[in-house]
């Protein structure tokens, strides 16, 4: 099988080496710059706008922003776009709930079981089904997020370093917040591919779409529930913006690995990047270290990605050779 890295061009290498420094960083970015008090809201708000300037100067750049402007209609928008806006929104909010309670290895794991809640709609909604392989892959999937879901405390005769610290209920808190912001991807994802693929929606327009959407609606649920709206930067300063600018970018970023790389190349550089926070937690004083449960779900997580991006043609010759 020929080398992934010699197939792919410069650009298609760059993309995928930032979302594997994007996916190792995100999370320990925000614990080292975020202020525990900060809205969660505003967070949102403030990477979905930066989203819509990232798109928009695409756009510019490669000279589609007036033809889409042309052709573009806010009934298709409406039908197409609200419904994954609203529930990406409330994903996001989840997201920096569960960055702030864990560690940044334990989010990434529990994060990837979104491919899991991705297939369950993929089937309900669009009747995608899958393949033998990919069915063993989301249950080893599962036994990796399963395995770093117990709390440090059943692992204390096990672990190198003490994790004691860390609070039972927090940690325990973290892990809900964050499968439910995976279930939530899961939905919405199954609803944006319907849009993109059904009714042929451009990707750059539609990811404007949907922060334009999942905006508006964190802002009107934040007056309707505390007279204000979300925008409120008293407690930041210029650190706060280094997650948030992490967080639009990796949007991005994931657009451009999947149009240039495709999901094989896209599954390699997130389970290098979760590699990679195992290691820069474990040799910096983030306050986090490895131990047995990351020890064990780390393989079980990359075995579980690359059998799940295995194109069809080699599950085939997997099926005849037997």
């Amino acid at each position: 099988m020929e080398s992934w890295l010699a197939s792919t061009s410069l650009k298609s290498s760059f993309y995928l080496g930032l979302l594997c420094l994007q996916v190792c960083l995100q999370p320990v970015l925000t614990k080292a710059f975020l202020k525990p008090g900060i809205k969660k809201s505003t967070l949102v708000v403030t990477a979905e706008l930066l989203k819509i300037v990232i798109c928009l100067l695409q756009l510019s750049f490669v000279g589609e922003l007036r033809k889409e402007y042309n052709k573009w209609s806010f009934h298709d928008s409406l039908i197409t776009a609200a419904l994954p806006a609203f529930i990406y929104a409330v994903q996001n909010i989840a997201i920096w709930i569960a960055y702030q309670n864990t560690s940044g290895l334990t989010f990434n794991i529990v994060n990837q079981t979104k491919i899991i809640f991705t297939a369950v709609f993929l089937y309900l909604v669009l009747n995608k089904q899958r393949s033998k392989t990919q069915v063993v892959a989301l249950f080893i999937l599962s036994l990796s997020a399963t395995i770093v879901s117990l709390p440090v405390d059943d692992w204390s005769s096990f672990t190198s370093k003490d994790d004691s610290h860390v609070p039972v209920e927090t940690h325990y808190y973290g892990i809900l917040v964050a499968l439910f912001g995976s279930l939530l991807s899961g939905l919405a994802a199954t609803l944006c591919q319907y849009s993109l693929q059904g009714r042929g929606r451009n990707s750059k327009v539609f990811t404007i779409e949907l922060a334009v959407f999942g905006t508006a609606a964190i802002a009107a649920s934040s007056y309707v529930t505390t007279g204000e709206f979300p925008l409120d930067y008293s407690d930041w300063d210029l650190n706060t913006l280094v997650p948030v600018i992490g967080q639009a970018a990796g949007g991005y970023i994931t657009g451009e690995v999947t149009k240039r790389s495709g999901g094989i190349k896209k599954g390699y550089a997130v389970s290098a990047g979760v590699v990679l926070t195992a290691f820069f937690e474990a040799y910096t004083d983030i306050q986090h270290s490895l131990d047995v449960r990351h020890t064990l779900s780390l393989p079980l997580l990359i075995s579980s990605v690359y059998l799940y991006n295995l194109p069809e043609t080699d599950i085939t010759v997997e099926k005849k050779s037997n």
